[in-house]
């Protein structure tokens, strides 16, 4: 019986302390400062112009996640982090890709002129 009891107190105790380290998880600083700077990093790549959805998102979790933090709920904070640079970094590649298609869609446009121009100097060859 008293085996019992005592092995009831550790499962109990075992518990609160498992529950009391997910609780108190550690702030996510580094992944702040990551969430930032991959924000950031879209901003410089024109993601207003070519992303302008994924940006604002990733925008939108960064706020959701600083109050978070200042509830002291770091493991949303956490989650929210992680979705806004997720968010930032589909803005990048959404962005240089839009970026790399303009600028083959002008180097195509610069040679059918170039093209044009050579078959007016030669008198009218074919394409």
């Amino acid at each position: 019986m008293k085996r019992t009891i005592i092995s009831r107190w550790l499962t109990v105790g075992l518990c609160v302390g498992v529950l009391g380290a997910c609780a108190s998880a550690p702030k996510p600083d580094r992944q702040l400062v990551l969430a930032e700077s991959r924000i950031s990093e879209a901003k410089n790549n024109e993601a207003y112009q070519y992303a302008p959805v994924e940006i604002k998102n990733a925008e939108q979790h960064l706020t959701a996640a600083r109050q978070a933090l200042a509830k002291e709920d770091n493991l949303e904070a956490r989650r929210l982090l992680e979705k806004a640079e997720m968010e930032a970094d589909y803005a990048v590649a959404k962005s240089e890709l839009a970026r790399e298609d303009k600028t083959v869609q002008e180097v195509r446009a610069a040679i059918k002129d170039l093209k044009r121009e050579i078959n007016a100097n030669s008198g009218g060859a074919s394409e």
